[in-house]
């Protein structure tokens, strides 16, 4: 049963069938039951994996257990609680978190969302920009104040910036150009029949738990059999029109790169032309250098550290420490290969280098210096080129991962799908995100965003929304149309938010 559904069933047993001990027991879990469906986790099965959740359903988990305890003179640290909700779920959230500090706690929030910034008693803006451009506290104080920090971030909140323009919007959708899902079934999915308009932005919305990644994960699988198998995948009976695009790319969150010595040069496929281009060197040809005498796992390594950079000390058979390479210094080459040089650089320095800085170094190398470009554009240019991927946040690697598709030389009329793209981004790296999607759209491609944030769907072309509500009270749809459409529904829940 979901949550929801064991109150009622509760509910239902006659007071008068229980013993004393056994109406004290249903009133405690009945209690229990509705503060965790008051912090909107009522859609979750009583046999669900913790593992199974998002970030956001643990901390309210986590929420609920502490409010319900009453401990005090504790501090508290949420980061980003209001991930994964729905606009209309926010003040509930504010609404405990407010509880919290009430109790007589102090709570830290780490957090993106207007609401919950507008209800602070304190902020501290961290900035101006991300990476080496920031690490700065640009603002502390209240909310009151905020406006006169005119800050990055506070621009936004008081409408001094606003979010780009769509490049190209369609107004009218054709109906004929479009993707149709036949009878999804998975999880609380009510056997809908969806159409899916091509060569826009698509938006996803519904309340959490109302069937939005069930939804396009189906979809996914009907794809993926589709193009691949020709065989069925998925609890759907069938999709159309899926000869109208060329392909499909889902960009998830997860860490660019398979292995602890990819970084965003190797993601993006310059490494190895960097590689190539200091083995043409004359010093290199001297020495008889090839591509590999210029990789830190292979010809090129520092034979201490084996590339790494570190030596890993173990003090015990289950702890261990790093300390920097003797040898190498943390340069993880050998002195060979630190011998050769490109414009005065080795390439050492090159890792070294942030993205805006090589955009400069590599200016006559267009094959290098493109997809610098192109992450430059999207506010990335802070990035080292030889970070470790591993230290990239959610955000970041979502936007290396879409720059990565816009530097490449398809044929274009691709099928993106994003899930909750904005988890992790500022306002100001929400904008350069719609930048990079309506790119997308522009160069003739589709896009699907599941997504709660007001200003993405407001961009949209397209909004699909699921509800009413989450778990098995939801998996319909409730509205579809334009966001103007959505905001005229009456049954829509996300419509009135579109303003």
């Amino acid at each position: 049963m979901t949550l929801s559904g064991l109150l009622h069933f509760l509910s239902q047993i006659p007071e008068e069938e229980l013993s004393q001990f056994g109406r004290n027991v249903v009133k405690n879990v009945k209690e229990k039951l509705k503060h965790l469906i008051r912090f909107r986790l009522g859609h979750l099965t009583l046999y669900r994996e913790m593992a199974s959740l998002s970030g956001g359903e643990v901390q309210r988990i986590f929420l609920h257990l502490h409010l319900e305890s009453g401990l005090d003179s504790l501090i508290y640290v949420f980061d980003e609680p209001m991930a994964g909700l729905h606009p209309s779920e926010k003040q509930s959230m504010i609404k405990a978190v407010k509880e919290l500090r009430d109790l007589g706690n102090t709570v830290i929030v780490v957090e993106h969302d207007k609401e919950m910034i507008r209800h602070a008693d304190y902020i501290i803006e961290i900035g101006p920009k991300a990476g080496v451009e920031g690490g700065t506290v640009v603002y502390q104080g209240d909310y009151e104040e905020y406006e006169k920090a005119d800050t990055l971030l506070s621009q936004f909140f008081y409408g001094k910036r606003l979010m780009p323009e769509r490049t190209v919007r369609k107004h009218n959708i054709d109906k004929e150009d479009c993707l149709t899902l036949d009878h999804a079934n998975t999880h609380y999915l009510k056997d809908l029949t969806v159409t899916f308009p091509l060569h826009v932005m698509i938006g996803i919305a519904g309340l959490s738990g109302s069937g939005k990644s069930s939804l396009i994960e189906t979809l996914l699988k009907r794809l993926a059999s589709a193009c691949k198998f020709g065989k069925a995948v998925g609890h759907a009976t069938g999709i159309a029109g899926v000869e109208r695009i060329n392909g499909f790319v889902k960009i998830s969150q997860e860490p660019i790169g398979r292995n602890a010595n990819s970084t965003p040069a190797s993601y993006i496929g310059i490494w190895d032309k960097i590689r190539e281009l200091y083995a043409k060197q004359p010093e290199a040809k001297i020495r008889n250098k090839s591509a590999g005498h210029f990789s830190f796992h292979s010809k090129g390594a520092c034979r201490d550290c084996g590339g790494s950079g570190f030596e890993r000390i173990f003090l015990t058979s289950d702890f261990s420490v790093d300390k920097l390479c003797k040898t190498c210094q943390g340069k993880r080459f050998n002195e060979e290969s630190l011998s050769v040089d490109y414009k005065g650089k080795t390439i050492a320095d090159v890792l070294e280098m942030s993205i805006t800085e090589a955009v400069f170094f590599f200016a006559d190398q267009n094959n290098i210096v493109k997809p610098l470009c192109i992450l430059e554009q999207i506010g990335m240019g802070y990035l080292r080129l030889g970070q470790p991927s591993a230290t990239l946040s959610g955000g970041e690697a979502q936007r290396v991962k879409l720059a990565k598709e816009l530097g490449r030389q398809l044929k274009g009329n691709m099928l993106y799908v994003l899930d909750e793209p904005t988890t992790g981004l500022s306002l100001y790296d929400t904008a350069l995100l719609l930048k990079l999607l309506d790119q997308l759209v522009a160069g003739g491609n589709s896009v699907i965003v599941i997504e709660h944030n007001i200003e993405v769907l407001k961009s949209c072309d397209y909004i699909i929304e699921l509800g009413p509500e989450g778990g098995d009270k939801g998996g319909e749809i409730i509205a579809q149309g334009t966001p103007g459409s959505l905001r005229d529904n009456p049954n829509s829940k996300t419509g009135r938010y579109l303003v």
